[in-house]
């Protein structure tokens, strides 16, 4: 016998013969199930409607509308259950018949109660399966949408920072002479920054940044770093005091795992005297007639690492000749790999870029060579290059 349950289940019987209709509500009852009783087609089909049965077992052979005509209705309403259609006739014609109509199964008469009893128990089984899933595919269907709304919001939001990002940067006072570059961002928010401005005394300060990462975190410090540079530039501070502010304006507003790899370069009104600081950057070129002088290294931590107390602002004096070349890039250059993740590395980085150089020819010649290396649309990282030209 089965057990009792939990929840009984709703079975709508439809049987037009007194004595058939008596012994299967019996049977029914006995395992536990709710019965709804219908005598004919018709009944059937509004009954069906009202109860919202977990299964229908259907007589074939009814007066009036039959068992497959009833079945087709039924099949046709909103609430869905398995259909067992209860017959004498097995032929082939009939089973095809019988799933034409929407059927799901059929027993033969004489019923034996134990098979009837387990068609009964899979089909509700099955039945539950299916209206799990639906519900999961439902509700997945609802989170896909709230979801897509909230990326429709985030990328329209992104559209409008984006696009005040590039109105701030084309506004500032950049000074472009002196000097070739490639400014080469993943997207509208860099995390990379190139800023060149003149001082009042007719020098000429430059300042390459690599934020870490990119996107809106990282590109919303561009401005704030931008502002001090131009202003304090423009207000006759030194170096040491615009980087010192720099890196107490990251300390005192970003989160401690937001900081500024930099390097500051001040070349004097004779372009022969350049002081550079750098933090947290790969390591620079010094060139001359061609010939790599030295590797201008990081001896400083990037901005925004430690402390105001702890902060270094000095740096080296550099004695230029005439046409000699200072370059300084962002770690996108030599971080930049290929299918395999092989990275292009310093070693090629620093040997395209005095080609690129030596043969005079632009760096964006230095991209396309990156992109030919990545194999893709986009670089995985913002890419920046300063060559400056003393």
């Amino acid at each position: 016998m089965l057990q009792p349950q939990a929840n009984p289940l709703n079975i709508l019987l439809v049987e037009d013969d007194d004595e058939m209709r008596l012994l299967f509500v019996r049977y029914l009852r006995k395992w536990g199930y709710i019965v709804h009783v219908a005598e004919n087609g018709r009944e059937a089909i509004h009954a069906y409607g009202r109860v919202r049965p977990d299964l229908v077992l259907m007589d074939r052979n009814m007066p009036d509308i039959d068992g497959f005509e009833a079945c087709m209705r039924i099949k046709a309403q909103p609430h869905k259950a398995p259909v067992i259609i209860i017959t004498g006739m097995t032929g082939r014609s009939f089973v095809d018949i019988a799933y034409h109509a929407g059927a799901d199964d059929f027993i033969a008469k004489p019923v034996n109660w134990d098979i009837l009893r387990h068609r009964i128990a899979d089909h509700i089984h099955n039945k539950r399966i299916d209206s799990d899933l639906n519900v999961t595919k439902s509700a997945l269907v609802d989170a896909y949408q709230l979801l897509d709304r909230a990326h429709e919001k985030l990328r329209y939001e992104r559209g409008i920072i984006e696009e005040i990002l590039t109105r701030m940067r084309q506004s500032a006072p950049f000074v472009d002479a002196g000097f070739q570059s490639l400014f080469a961002p993943v997207d509208a928010t860099s995390g990379d920054m190139l800023l060149s401005a003149t001082a009042p005394d007719n020098s000429h300060y430059l300042f390459v940044g690599d934020i870490t990462g990119h996107g809106l975190p990282a590109a919303l410090i561009a401005p704030m770093i931008s502002d001090v540079f131009y202003s304090m530039t423009a207000k006759g501070f030194s170096s040491g005091v615009i980087l010192r502010e720099m890196n107490r304006k990251i300390r005192e507003k970003l989160p401690r795992s937001l900081f500024l790899a930099g390097a500051w370069l001040a070349l004097d009104p004779s372009r022969r005297n350049l002081f550079l600081w750098m933090g947290g950057m790969p390591p620079g070129l010094w060139l001359r007639e061609n010939r790599l002088i030295r590797r201008l290294s990081s001896t400083h931590v990037a901005l925004g690492m430690i402390c105001d107390a702890e902060f270094d602002a000095n740096g080296e004096w550099i004695h230029l000749q005439p046409e000699d070349h200072v370059v300084i890039f962002s770690d996108g250059v030599i971080e930049t790999h290929d299918a395999c993740g092989t990275l292009y590395g310093d070693e090629r980085a620093v040997e395209l870029i005095m080609q690129t150089i030596e043969q005079e020819r632009p760096f964006s010649d230095v991209k396309m060579a990156l992109d030919a290396y990545h194999g893709a649309h986009t670089l995985p990282d913002d890419v920046t290059i300063l060559d400056l030209i003393s």
